[in-house]
């Protein structure tokens, strides 16, 4: 039982002011800064497997351990995996 039912939702990311992160992170606070994300991605696959010469993996960082970065990296896992199905092996 409870008083009270509080749902909050439209959070928006915070940096806590990291250096780098405003310039270089794709925040995930709607469907098109998800969308940029997902784009960008599968970019970064497909000319990491085109050019043979350059280097041979796509490191990422996901910068906080809440929920939604805890949520993302079990995605990108799954993500690789079905990436491999294709050839893409990196």
């Amino acid at each position: 039982r409870y008083d009270h039912l509080v749902i909050a939702i439209g959070s928006v990311s915070n940096d806590f002011n990291t250096p780098g992160i405003k310039e270089h992170c794709y925040f995930l606070d709607s469907n098109q800064q998800a969308e940029r994300f997902q784009h960008s991605l599968l970019d970064s696959f497909t000319r990491l497997h085109q050019d043979d010469n350059q280097q041979q993996s796509l490191d990422i960082a996901i910068v906080g351990g809440g929920a939604t970065g805890v949520e993302l990296s079990a995605e990108l896992y799954h993500l690789s995996e079905l990436l491999k199905l294709y050839g893409l092996t990196n």
